[in-house]
């Protein structure tokens, strides 16, 4: 059983690294056009939910947390002001899009530049955003299935 869960935890780094190399490459423009941008840890936060609670929803039989029924009713719980926070955070963001605008973060630049990369900005964070709550929102009900079935039928 110790090896089992020294893999399980081997394989979680192995995705938390493949979680910061996507981040890392959807940031790196971004990093680099913009002087100062306020939304790297909600970008962060989203990508990082989104790759996560995927991965628990598919693969979670290969996961640490496949046999730990107190940690996936946690889970559960914890998923409801998950929710609630992520949308916040994009409602924050789409707040700052509609008041200040794109435009107000990336001085200097022509408006074709501008329009182009403003798009990919909002297009990415808005799709990692909304993927992240609707993640958030199955993984809560695949942990209530998972408690449910190994308690009755003893699978995952």
């Amino acid at each position: 059983m110790e090896k089992k869960l020294q893999i399980a935890l081997r394989l979680e780094f192995i995705w938390l690294l493949f979680t910061l190399l996507v981040f890392a490459s959807l940031a790196a423009p971004i990093y680099v056009k913009f002087s100062a941008f306020p939304f790297y840890w909600t970008n962060f936060l989203f990508v990082w939910v989104f790759i996560t609670a995927s991965r628990y929803i598919f693969l979670l039989p290969t996961t640490f947390l496949a046999r730990k029924q107190v940690l996936k009713i946690f889970f559960f719980f914890a998923s409801i002001p998950s929710v609630f926070y992520l949308i916040g955070e994009i409602h924050g963001f789409q707040t700052f899009l509609d008041e200040e605008g794109i435009q107000t973060l990336m001085p200097g630049l022509s408006l074709t530049d501008i329009s182009q990369f403003g798009g990919y900005v909002k297009a990415e964070i808005l799709f990692f955003g909304v993927g992240s709550v609707i993640a958030v929102i199955i993984f809560a009900f695949r942990m209530l299935l998972s408690v449910w079935r190994l308690h009755n039928r003893g699978t995952i």
